[in-house]
């Protein structure tokens, strides 16, 4: 246990995303993976490559019954030196759900194979699931033994025909890879748009794109592993090789997801289960009624992605500056100048601010500024920073313990070229915008929200004020610096409209507009009325993305106006 121990310690403190991803593919250990790629394989349906199960199985015994042949081992020795292997390897990469299953299964074809007899695979398929969950039947709610299981199903039964048919159009090795894909997705497919929220539009073509590798990947990372604690110098060479060619698999994944439409919105899970019912029951009842509501439900669930699709790119027009991210109860703001872009904070839900970023075109951030650290702010970064570039990042100089701080720090020192802790007064542009910090209290603040980052943006048109979560004590530190401009004055309001706000610093900036960044029917109460009441109280006309939905402010013929998609 002791050997083993040491085998998995050592995949373990792999450090690059390739290196990491061999321990993946090889034994399932993918703790060293960042947080960005392990997004960038789940939106293409990749993450099964760390997931140890059949593939892996099939790969290590079908390597090892080669070797076995090729010096000449009889049945028998193959038979029982397969079993005691594959055993091995199930201790070495866990117990687990899909691993055993998978072990049951090869175990059962080995066994029929000893003894000359021929079983098809899908019996072996369900005969060593039914015994899996009989010995524990907690596996019915285990989605991953799920995934594992209705993958082979599909291999094994629509594999071959799938080939046979691509065959006519494709060489064989094309047409072989794209019919693994097809059918090892296609049964998964409602439980993977349930747990990725949409249809990952390019996950057979990276099924592909990175198949030719998997098998050398996990071969050579397995054995580098195997031999790590008695020969490391070896093993890793043999990790470099394996990490070099698991690069592909990482260029692919870096890649892929900054496409858009990426993901295609589904409706709802119930909708779409109903619409499979339907679907299911026309191809058995095979009846003219059946198949025209059948027809109809299939159109419908195809007419919402349509209308989603055209909606979220056409409510605003290429002339937006600013954009507040419906993002809930957290903030987003997005300002524009001449292709450059600035966000400030990214909302708690990445795949929330994910959207936002890409339904206004987004490949690249000159400036990302996390204020603060509180998870209504940041919980969203990964979200943000997925397939993108990022320049330079402020984050606030208070010092913030918590894990999520640690990690969103860690996460973006990996990401950007340029991470900064802003302190007062510090300056920049992007484009033909401004920008300074205008309160930046640092450790002299008491609380996580008093240290937030205020940021002053200005562009020739106007002067956007983002008051991150700015308590009332920071706003009166701050009215010394605030001032009232001739432009076109925004403010982001702080901490998505409560109660702890100073009308005097208001007054000071004398904003024309204010962004309410808030979640709907929040339990929180924001906006407050005190808040509705300075803002009232000076004639602001405020914008509330819980009424709204993402709201934007456009450029037109030398004025501007407001725009939202609305919810």
């Amino acid at each position: 246990m002791n050997f083993v121990n040491q085998m998995r310690n050592w995949a373990a403190r792999q450090t690059t995303d390739a290196n990491c991803l061999v321990s993946g593919l090889s034994i399932g250990i993918d703790t060293c993976l960042t947080q960005t790629f392990r997004e960038d394989m789940k939106q293409l349906g990749l993450t099964h490559l760390t997931a140890v199960s059949g593939a892996n199985c099939v790969i290590v015994i079908g390597a090892f019954w080669f070797l076995l042949n090729f010096f000449g081992a009889g049945r028998g020795l193959r038979f029982i030196a397969s079993v005691v292997l594959l055993t091995a390897y199930v201790a070495l990469v866990g117990w687990q759900p899909s691993v055993l299953r998978a072990a049951f299964m090869m175990t059962v074809i080995l066994a029929a194979v000893e003894v000359g007899l021929r079983i098809r695979p899908l019996f072996a398929l369900m005969f060593g699931s039914a015994i899996l969950v009989i010995v524990d039947p907690w596996l019915i709610g285990d989605l991953g033994f799920w995934l594992s299981v209705l993958a082979t199903a599909g291999l094994v039964s629509f594999g071959k025909p799938v080939f046979e048919k691509l065959s006519n159009w494709f060489p064989k090795p094309i047409a072989v890879g794209l019919a693994a894909a097809m059918a090892a997705q296609f049964l998964c497919l409602p439980i993977l748009i349930w747990l990725q929220g949409g249809f990952p539009t390019y996950s057979i073509l990276a099924n592909l794109l990175v198949e030719p590798v998997v098998a050398p990947v996990t071969v050579v990372g397995l054995l580098a592993i195997l031999i790590s604690p008695l020969f490391p110098l070896v093993s890793s060479q043999l990790m470099e090789l394996a990490g070099f060619l698991s690069s592909w698999i990482v260029w692919v994944a870096n890649v892929l997801p900054r496409n858009a439409n990426s993901m295609l919105p589904m409706a709802p899970f119930w909708f779409v289960g109903a619409v499979l019912v339907l679907v299911v029951l026309a191809v058995a009842r095979r009846s003219l009624s059946s198949v025209m509501v059948a027809t109809l439900g299939v159109t419908a669930m195809l007419s919402y992605t349509i209308a989603t699709i055209f909606v979220s790119h056409t409510w605003h027009s290429d002339n937006w500056q600013i954009a507040s991210c419906d993002v809930g109860q957290g903030d987003a703001t997005l300002i524009r100048s001449e292709g450059h872009y600035a966000l400030v904070d990214t909302g708690k839900d990445e795949r929330l601010i994910a959207e936002c970023l890409d339904e206004f075109g987004v490949s690249e951030l000159d400036l990302l500024v996390l204020t603060h650290f509180d998870f209504d702010h940041v919980g969203g970064t990964v979200g943000a920073i997925r397939g993108r570039s990022v320049k330079r990042v402020l984050i606030s100089s208070f010092p913030d313990g918590r894990p999520q701080s640690r990690f969103i720090r860690n996460l973006v020192q990996q990401s950007a070229s340029e991470v900064i802790e802003a302190p007062f007064g510090l300056s920049g542009n992007f484009g033909d915008i401004g920008w300074r910090v205008f309160s930046s209290l640092g450790a002299k603040a008491t609380t996580s929200n008093e240290g937030s980052l205020g940021i002053r943006f200005e562009s020739s048109d106007w002067v956007l004020w983002t008051l991150a979560d700015l308590p009332e004590t920071a706003q009166v530190s701050a009215i010394s610096e605030c001032s009232k401009s001739s432009k076109l004055t925004i403010v982001k309001v702080s901490h998505h409209g409560s109660a702890d706000q100073s009308q005097p610093f208001y007054e000071c900036i004398s904003p024309d507009f204010a962004l309410v960044s808030v979640g709907a029917s929040n339990s929180y109460g924001h906006p407050t009325k005190r808040l509705l009441g300075v803002l009232s109280n000076l004639n602001v006309k405020a914008f509330r993305t819980d009424q709204l939905g993402t709201i934007d402010l456009e450029e037109d013929s030398g004025s501007f106006q407001f725009k939202w998609r609305g919810r």
